[in-house]
This record gives C-alpha cells, sequence and structure tokens, in this order.
C-alpha cells in the first residue's frame, strides 16, 4: 500500500477544487513541505464555503493519522518512503496565522473523576482526562481546530443507560466536559474512550492505553424546585398573559430538563400573592381559554391566558405539582404592573 493512499485519495478530489503545491528542500535531514491552498476567490458563493470545508476535512486527516501514529506506521512499513517516519510535525492549519507542532497520542488519564452528582443534572465535579505524549508531556490539542478530537463518556455494563453530557472536546490540554452528569439515582462505573477520528482506524480508539475508567460513582436523588422563566414587567388591565415555570436543581439553579424521567405527570396552578399590606384591589381571573400546557420536550410548563382585571403592582404565586411522584413546587413572580396601557414589556 502506497504510504499517500490515504492523502492522495483526498488531494485527487481536492484538486478539482484548488491547486496543490509540493516543495523539497534538501538539508542536514530533508524536510517535506506540502502546502494546499485555493485560488484566490473571485466571488463568494456557496462553493467556497464547500471548498473550506473540503480543505478543513484533508487538514482533519491528515492531523489525526499523524497525532494517532498510523502515518509513521504506514510510512515504515513502504519502500516509497525508504521505510523511515517523520520524527516531527509542524501544521499551520486553513484560516489560521499561527504553525502548531504536533504531538503523537500515547495515552490518556482520568485526572479528576466526576464527583458530587445527583440525578438528571450535571455533576458539581466534572471529569477531565488529560492526554500524553510518549515522553509523558501533556499533549493541548488532539485533531484539527475545526474537528477537535472527542471523548465520549459511557456506563460499564449497562450501556442503555444515556449519561448527560456524555461528549467532550479535547483542548486547551484536556477534555472540556461542563454538563456531564447522571439521569438515576444509582451506583456506576464510567469508562471514557475516543470517538472514533476522522480518517484513522476503528483499532486504534480501543487500545487500552487510550481509555480511562472511575471506580464506582454515587448518584443522589435530585432535589428539585421551581423556577419563573418567562419574566414579564408590565401587562395591560383586563389582557390575557401567559406564565411559564421550569423545574430546577435546587442546589446548582440547573434546569432539569427532563421532567418525566421519573414517569412524572405534571399539573399547574397560579394565585395572586397575598402581601403583607397595601394589597392592591384586582382579581386574577382565569378563562375559559386557559389551559396548562406542559412541554415534556423543553420542560416548560406554562399556564395561559391570565387576566388581572384591575390595576396596580401584583406578584404571582406558581405551584408545579406532580402527584404521582409526591412534588408540589412553589415560586413567586417578579412584580408585575397592570396598567391602563396598551403595551406590555417583558424582560
Amino acid at each position: 500500500m502506497s504510504p499517500y493512499s490515504l492523502v492522495e485519495s483526498q488531494l485527487y478530489i481536492c484538486n478539482c477544487l484548488v491547486s496543490s503545491r509540493l516543495y523539497r528542500r534538501q538539508t542536514s535531514s530533508t524536510t517535506l513541505r506540502v502546502e494546499l491552498r485555493n485560488d484566490p476567490l473571485t466571488n463568494l458563493s456557496s462553493n467556497s464555503t464547500n471548498q473550506t470545508a473540503q480543505m478543513q476535512a484533508i487538514t482533519s486527516m491528515i492531523i489525526n493519522m499523524y497525532q494517532s501514529g498510523e502515518l509513521q506506521t504506514v510510512w515504515l512499513a513502504s519502500a516509497v518512503t525508504g521505510y523511515t517516519a517523520p520524527t516531527f510535525f509542524n501544521c499551520q492549519q486553513p484560516l489560521n496565522q499561527t504553525t502548531q507542532s504536533l504531538s503523537v497520542i500515547s495515552q490518556i488519564a482520568l485526572i479528576i473523576p466526576p464527583g458530587l452528582c445527583r440525578e438528571q443534572t450535571p455533576c458539581e465535579i466534572q471529569p477531565v482526562i488529560v492526554a500524553y505524549d510518549s515522553n509523558g508531556n501533556i499533549i493541548q490539542s488532539l485533531g484539527s481546530n475545526s474537528q477537535p478530537w472527542q471523548v465520549v463518556a459511557t456506563v460499564v455494563g449497562q450501556p442503555n443507560v444515556n449519561l448527560l453530557g456524555a461528549i467532550a472536546n479535547y483542548s486547551n490540554g484536556q477534555t472540556q466536559y461542563t454538563t456531564f452528569g447522571f439521569p438515576y439515582v444509582g451506583t456506576y462505573q464510567v469508562q471514557f474512550a475516543f470517538i472514533q477520528p476522522n480518517g484513522v482506524s476503528s483499532s486504534f480508539v480501543l487500545n487500552v492505553n487510550l481509555t480511562a475508567s472511575t471506580s464506582a460513582i454515587s448518584v443522589t436523588e435530585a432535589t428539585i424546585g421551581a423556577a419563573q422563566i418567562n419574566q414579564f414587567d408590565v401587562v395591560p388591565v383586563n389582557q390575557t398573559f401567559n406564565i411559564s415555570g421550569i423545574i430546577i436543581d435546587s442546589v446548582s439553579g440547573v434546569q432539569i430538563s427532563n421532567i418525566a424521567w421519573r414517569n412524572c405527570t405534571w399539573s399547574a396552578a397560579v394565585s395572586l400573592y397575598t402581601l403583607p399590606q397595601y394589597n392592591p384591589q384586582g382579581q386574577l381571573i382565569t378563562n375559559a381559554s386557559s389551559i396548562v400546557i406542559v412541554d415534556i420536550t423543553t420542560g416548560i410548563i406554562t399556564v395561559t391566558d391570565l387576566e388581572i382585571n384591575n390595576v396596580g403592582m401584583y406578584i404571582l404565586n406558581m405551584v408545579l405539582s406532580s402527584s404521582d411522584c409526591g412534588y408540589s413546587l412553589q415560586f413567586t413572580s417578579n412584580g408585575i404592573l397592570v396598567t391602563n396601557s396598551k403595551f406590555r414589556t417583558s424582560s
């Protein structure tokens, strides 16, 4: 197999769109410089975007093959290259003005395991995985700028458990997990591995040095609350408005989007909040058209077509309840000014 088989196949496709130039310069060692670029654009078009995307895909493939070590393996097995392989690789990527020295991955390590985890919300301690080269140096980036390598987390022995935020890019010397979490209460062991990079063999991602696993992680029950999602400041008297609420993790304040995770069914009720004194004289009116909308896709619960029949400053009290799951969650709205004006404001 030619050591250029993969690259040539891409360049052949690319040559229809771009020109390629190859320069060789002999010094104390042999330096091979390959430069791929498009001809200057005469006008912008959808084809210009396609050319950029294809150039980025070629760059990604070359970088991935080198950083995985597979490019070197092909070169070492070929008479065309004299059974030699590159010892270093510098790359200036498309749409970037700097040259980057690439490293070859040797192993990964789980530096910080996930911790303080509650169901349906991101763990308070997010996992951190670091990649190293054969000299033990931390690799700052893997893959191209447009297509960085990604790490995916799975539950050992439970492939049907869908983790929250399971995929993260690798950049700046570590994985960039921010929303990793667990769907249910329980004890789990998690394995982290690379998603197969573009142009790299599937056997590469199964390398034992390129996976990392946690010990047993305990996931506790979520402590949940409720919050208003659609704040508004002014509404006209006797004109309809809606109010919406969401379920949140009361510790972190993060929304719980999957509100049916325990087969919970939800309802909602809205009333005027009674102040200690100086209560306005209006009443909250529920029209015949008022309904409760429970959107299990977004996790938003809305009560529609409410009215207040007198001017003044009001606060609403909204209760989100699930009798089958034993929840009754309450929040008060922001202050709402009811005026004779026909205009309303929201924030």
